[in-house]
């Protein structure tokens, strides 16, 4: 009996722990979200001054880590995501996938 209760107790820790890791990895996305969105106003606003390129370049590296990054913690491919974003602005564009989905 003691050892089923042992098993139980751990069972439901480890359900515990996987749960604040899925909203942990939640919050992060967000986070990356808005380093991201921030990085991109940044950008608009100082890339006519030459000197500060260099950190604009970089921070595109950053960028493209933080989509690689979101992309992965989604499970999606970051074409997968580009192809339901085209369907959701502009609707299906291949008329074999609309009637599939339909």
């Amino acid at each position: 009996m003691d050892d089923l209760a042992v098993t139980l107790v751990v069972s439901l820790h480890l359900r515990a722990w996987e749960e604040i890791l899925k909203y942990l990895s939640k919050v992060v996305v967000i986070l990356v979200e808005l380093v991201v969105m921030t990085l991109m106003v940044v950008q608009i606003v100082v890339w006519p001054y030459y000197k500060i390129r260099l950190w604009i370049l970089l921070s595109w590296v950053v960028q493209g880590f933080a989509l690689w990054w979101y992309c992965h913690v989604r499970g999606v491919s970051l074409w997968e995501m580009l192809v339901d974003w085209v369907d959701e602005e502009f609707g299906p564009l291949d008329d074999d996938r609309a009637r599939r989905d339909e």
